[in-house]
């Protein structure tokens, strides 16, 4: 599910300021949109210290976040993320992630445009609950 959230945050962002957050560029894998490379950043993580990977592809977190290195708009970004992860819920992001219009018509393992955040459907979740 963290997969499906960096595709929102970087979207949204994308959309909102007219450019990602992360500079992550993103494939629709059998899973959903997922980061490229996101195996060995997850690994970066675990190894630095600032993650613990757990047996069912999870992860806790073992640091405080430093949102000091963040400008106003992405913690305006991460705020709505948030928002819209306890809204609903990782199963129904999940879920909706395989409907956004960047994920069914990107070819698997090609990169996913940036063009399609003017269409992902954060707002458009938040409305219909």
């Amino acid at each position: 599910y963290l997969n499906k959230l960096h595709f929102y945050t970087d979207f949204q962002h994308f959309k909102n300021n007219g450019t990602s957050l992360t500079g992550a560029r993103y494939a629709p894998l059998k899973y959903g949109p997922c980061p490229d490379q996101y195996r060995p950043i997850y690994d970066a993580l675990v190894s630095s210290g600032c993650l613990k990977k757990n047996k069912n592809h999870s992860y806790t977190v073992l640091i405080q976040p430093d949102l000091t290195l963040f400008d106003d708009n992405e913690k305006e970004t991460l705020q709505l993320i948030l928002e819209f992860y306890k809204l609903l819920g990782p199963e129904k992001i999940y879920e909706l992630s395989h409907q956004e219009k960047a994920y069914k018509e990107t070819d698997e393992c090609e990169f996913i445009d940036y063009k399609f955040a003017k269409e992902i459907r954060i707002h458009q979740s938040k409305k219909s609950n």
